[in-house]
């Protein structure tokens, strides 16, 4: 019984990374890196309207990019990523005419990561648990429930996560999101519905959760979170070759965006950096 208990939670969690990544599949595709479609310009991440007092308050994160307080620098990089993509034309600007080495790696970080959550990150939704399997849930285990309802068995909940900030707890059965069975949610398996059906919500949308605990039957209400780097980093481990295929693609993507949209002149740019690297002349 505990072999088979263990068996199905593996199968929930393989379940729950999969379906979370079919829908950044069903986006549509990337060029890949060094076709012609990958070298042409995508304007649309420089285009986005911003505020002016953004705008004002971005051109002040930038400065404070090249701090000599290094509290400083930190909390101007935490708060560029949470501006994100709309002050990528600010952040361009900034580094083709920044000296400072410490500022321009900065900006590198802030537009890579901005840039994996427009692409990558920010295209599925993420509770944060894991289930042992979709099954029948007994009358006696609650009065409320309609008896053959079938429920999600949560197996753990991940520490700091919207599951946990909900107050979903381990042996909870979860039996219906916004308000529809679990049973109805669609074809195929419990599991597989309801992972794609959180899966395919962006961060920040608001799921609505009918959980059955003991003989209690209580709504909880979390807030999608943005999937963490780990869970793609698991994947390659083997458990989800979409997952490593989708971030490894998105890695790969920026690298060649970057040399087209921040490095004007990639091969000046190098010998600007090889030129810096070389002591005058007349140094000791």
């Amino acid at each position: 019984m505990r072999t088979n208990r263990k068996l199905a939670c593996i199968v929930g969690v393989v379940t729950v990374l999969t379906a979370a990544l079919r829908a950044s599949e069903e986006q549509p595709p990337t060029a890949p890196p060094g076709s012609e479609a990958a070298k042409k310009p995508a304007p649309d991440l420089f285009a986005t309207p911003i505020e002016p007092a953004l705008a004002k308050e971005v051109d002040q994160l930038i400065t404070d990019l090249a701090s000599p307080a290094y509290d400083v620098r930190q909390q101007a990089s935490a708060r560029l990523l949470e501006v994100g993509i709309v002050a990528f034309a600010q952040l361009r600007a900034a580094y083709r005419q920044s000296d400072d080495l410490e500022q321009r790696i900065r900006i590198e970080q802030a537009v890579h990561q901005a840039y994996l959550n427009h692409k990558l990150f920010d295209r599925t939704g993420f509770l944060g648990i894991r289930f042992g399997g979709g099954v029948p849930v007994q009358r006696p285990r609650g009065r409320h429930v309609p008896e053959g309802a079938v429920g999600i068995i949560v197996s753990e909940v991940e520490p700091g996560t919207a599951a946990q900030r909900a107050g979903l707890e381990p042996e909870d059965f979860i039996l219906a999101l916004d308000d529809t069975p679990l049973a109805e949610l669609g074809p195929g398996d419990v599991e597989s519905a309801f992972a794609d059906e959180v899966g395919g919500r962006s961060p920040g949308s608001k799921v609505r959760l009918t959980v059955l605990r003991d003989d209690q039957t209580l709504i909880l209400e979390a807030t999608l979170q943005r999937r963490p780097l780990p869970y793609f980093g698991r994947a390659f481990a083997g458990r989800n070759a979409t997952a490593a295929q989708a971030y490894e693609s998105a890695q790969q993507e920026f690298e060649s965006w970057w040399a087209q949209q921040f490095l004007s002149n990639p091969d000046q740019h190098k010998q600007k950096n090889a030129a810096s690297d070389t002591p005058p002349a007349d140094a000791p």
